[in-house]
């Protein structure tokens, strides 16, 4: 869980998620649509289907106990060099050192190194430095003192350099150059995606689908979704898209418009402009492509949503709206 996100918004979740989940093999048996329920709100849901499918890898391949040794740590799911390192060094004293953003800047700021710490090729030069400063005998220790000295002292910004224990033998510290460090290559510009929510409704359920490509929210449940390659101007605009005229063919002149909503939603690499647009209807099908009827005051106590579909059912009043 806090691979990407920071301890006070994790622990709630982790504190339910455990209560759920207490041991290896309930998480093992567990649905992913459960899994992902439970996960709902964190993001990054990725994270959620890895520690499912690391849970089962450790059930069937080493008999529900958690492996002691870091290659076999390093082979569960999810779990790259980093967390191997971290996880195997305070659980059972392994000698690996971490690397991650923070053990980067301050193996750039303390050596004076200006290697780009976001090229690939610039990870076995640090790898050497944080090896050539790693103490074995004391590897819990040291790994923890360097990821505090991170998080506490070698901040991105405004480091606080007087109270740092390393000030006597830090480069950037005595060149007074710690802003300019670590060096990084810019980044892929953001793109933005264009997300338009057809909330069909006959004022009880509305038509729900579940995610099942490989993009942002895969496994998730959404509203009837078209993606357009920029905004739609106004409900006008969206009737003549061939998508929009598909799916709602069978509808005819029984659809009426009784509510639109915007939001910007920001992803990690991605800016989502989301329309949601509700539609209101006679009757429901049974079925319309992969969406199926759902009870408004259900869904989200019964799916796993995206966060933008979950605060918009949260705010959202329908029997105000298409009563």
């Amino acid at each position: 869980m806090l691979q990407q996100t920071r301890v006070d918004q994790g622990l709630p979740y982790y504190e339910r998620f455990v209560i759920r989940f207490p041991d290896i093999e309930t998480l093992a048996d567990a649905s992913e649509d459960e899994v992902l329920k439970m996960w709902q709100g964190l993001g990054y849901y990725s994270r959620a289907r890895n520690i499912h499918h690391a849970a089962k890898t450790i059930r069937d391949k080493f008999h529900s106990q958690f492996p002691e040794q870091y290659e076999n740590i390093l082979s569960l799911k999810g779990i790259g060099e980093y967390t191997a390192a971290a996880v195997g060094s305070f659980a059972f004293d392994l000698a690996h050192p971490v690397l991650d953003g923070n053990v980067y800047r301050i193996l750039s700021r303390y050596t004076g190194n200006t290697a780009p710490i976001n090229k690939p090729a610039s990870r076995k030069i640090f790898l050497t430095t944080a090896l050539e400063l790693f103490d074995p005998e004391h590897s819990a220790e040291h790994n923890q003192a360097i990821m505090e000295l991170g998080a506490l002292i070698c901040t991105p910004a405004e480091p606080r350099c007087n109270e740092c224990p390393l000030q006597g033998s830090c480069d950037a510290f005595h060149k007074k150059n710690w802003n300019e460090l670590p060096v990084k290559i810019l980044a892929q510009p953001v793109k933005t995606r264009h997300l338009n929510y057809l909330i069909i409704t006959d004022g009880n359920c509305a038509l729900m689908q579940q995610r099942m490509k490989k993009d942002i929210w895969k496994g998730l449940f959404e509203f009837v979704l078209i993606e357009t390659n920029q905004t739609v101007a106004d409900f006008s605009s969206l009737c003549e898209n061939q998508e929009f005229r598909t799916i709602t063919k069978s509808f005819g002149k029984n659809m009426i418009l009784t509510d639109t909503s915007k939001i910007s939603h920001k992803l990690t690499h991605r800016i989502l402009e989301i329309y949601f647009w509700v539609l209101r209807v006679k009757t429901l099908p049974a079925k319309l492509n992969l969406a199926f009827p759902v009870e408004i005051d259900k869904i989200n106590h019964t799916f796993a949503l995206p966060k933008p579909i979950e605060n918009f059912l949260v705010t959202y009043n329908f029997h105000e709206h298409v009563s």
